[in-house]
């Protein structure tokens, strides 16, 4: 007769530690992998929206309206620090919002910062001879990762320093220079500055 020969006691629990500590070890990388993954998806989400917020902004900028061609100021900034944090506002009237950019309906957009982030916020304008139920749907978006930002303008091509205030609103400044601070105080943006009048790229 032939006895069978099992494992014994030490042999199973060494066998149930070394695959526990091989699960554990998998389900760390897989883990880490995940959150890794999750982080980069809301990273790059973040950028592609403040790319194409960019974007609208700089057009709008492009395509602000001549001071003649409307009854209020095409350009107010007002000027505001709070808790070493620029929080400037921008106010534009623009035609850069519709397309074909330049040609199509009174927007007044507006680049605000506050405790909740950056607001960039258009309105259209009501035509003279327009109902206003015809009006397209106003446009925002607030961008969270940002704390400040700060406006400055060029009073002419070949001024030698940026200015803080614009007070004079028949006429409109040749560059507008717009900076954005982050919140990570890592993270440096580069400044968006839009020569007024020019042509947009095409």
């Amino acid at each position: 007769m032939t006895t069978r020969r099992g494992f014994t006691l030490l042999e199973v629990l060494v066998a149930l530690v070394v695959t526990s500590v091989v699960l554990l070890v998998g389900y760390t990388a897989l883990a880490s992998g995940l959150d890794t993954r999750d982080r980069l998806a809301a990273q790059r989400t973040t950028l592609e929206r403040e790319a194409r917020t960019m974007a609208l902004v700089r057009d709008a900028l492009r395509h602000i309206v001549d001071p003649e061609y409307v009854d209020v100021a095409p350009l107010s900034l007002t000027r505001a620090a709070g808790g070493g944090v620029y929080t400037d506002a921008l106010v534009i009237i623009t035609r850069g919002l519709d397309t074909p950019q330049g040609s199509g309906r009174l927007w007044r957009l507006s680049v605000s910062a506050d405790s909740l982030g950056v607001r960039i916020a258009a309105t259209p304008l009501l035509r003279a001879d327009e109902a206003p139920t015809r009006l397209p749907p106003p446009l925002e978006t607030r961008l969270t990762h940002l704390e400040g930002v700060r406006v400055q303008v060029l009073a002419t091509p070949g001024a030698a320093a940026w200015r803080d205030d614009w007070p004079e609103p028949a006429a409109l400044p040749a560059a507008v220079a717009i900076r954005f601070v982050a919140r990570d105080t890592a993270r440096t943006i580069a400044p968006l500055v839009v020569r007024l009048g020019a042509p947009a790229a095409a």
